[in-house]
């Protein structure tokens, strides 16, 4: 799978949080051994993979630690999450987990959360079911404070048949730090869909699409399969002439 450019340039924070969400069409252990191995590869940082599902160790970079969810909260462990300089967190499931996350990227760790979710939005909503209404806004400052990039994959069907990928991109600035301190989950989802076209390494679901579309990869009703905003879609395609 090949990443945005500004995805790869984010792998090289020395610290902070990124996040991945992608469907369950999309394989998990793949798409975290690429992570892993990126990290392996000619590199003196330190990985760590926590999984739900294992991946032989014969799969992945010797440098690479792997654990299972079921292995933390023991000592050791704790020392090994503590000494990582990159932690990639398979599937996400639970506010434990996302703390976890958070307190790994402010204690200086570069950490990569994998969720099994449709968009960037949707996975922010789902943060905000775990919470109750006094949590909240600690909760999103803190996430707001050491997320740097979030992303969204998805599976299109391209001219040739085959499966590509197109992006979603949220790459974290002042503004949007602070509507997601607030929790202002409306304002956050506002400023994305319309600070696309001006906002260096934000680019909706629906402009990557666009974008594919005037390359000649991938047919109009491809576009629209993969849309989660066919009207938007539709507008944007009208904006260029097709």
């Amino acid at each position: 799978m090949n990443l945005p450019q500004v995805f790869t340039d984010q792998l090289q924070k020395k610290s902070g949080l990124l996040m991945l969400a992608a469907g369950k069409d999309h394989d998990a252990a793949p798409m975290l051994k690429m992570f892993a191995d990126k990290f392996g590869e000619g590199n003196s940082r330190r990985c760590l993979l926590i999984q739900r599902e294992d991946l032989r160790r014969d799969q992945i970079q010797q440098k690479t630690s792997i654990l299972n969810y079921n292995q933390l909260g023991t000592a050791p462990v704790r020392e090994l999450l503590l000494k990582s300089d990159v932690i990639i967190m398979e599937d996400v499931l639970s506010l434990e987990e996302l703390d976890l996350a958070i307190y790994l990227a402010e204690a200086g760790s570069l950490v990569l959360i994998h969720w099994f979710s449709r968009s960037i939005m949707m996975t922010l909503q789902r943060v905000m079911l775990w919470l109750e209404p006094h949590q909240r806004e600690a909760m999103f400052w803190r996430l707001a404070e050491s997320l740097h990039l979030a992303a969204s994959v998805h599976n299109v069907r391209s001219l040739e048949g085959n499966q590509m990928k197109a992006w979603e991109l949220v790459l974290m600035n002042s503004e949007l730090r602070g509507l997601l301190k607030s929790a202002d989950m409306k304002s956050f989802e506002s400023v994305i869909s319309t600070s696309t076209q001006k906002s260096v390494g934000t680019v909706s679901l629906n402009q990557s699409l666009l974008q594919l579309l005037i390359q000649r990869k991938i047919d109009i009703k491809a576009a629209f399969e993969a849309s989660l905003d066919p009207e938007d879609m539709d507008a944007l395609m009208k904006k260029v002439g097709i």
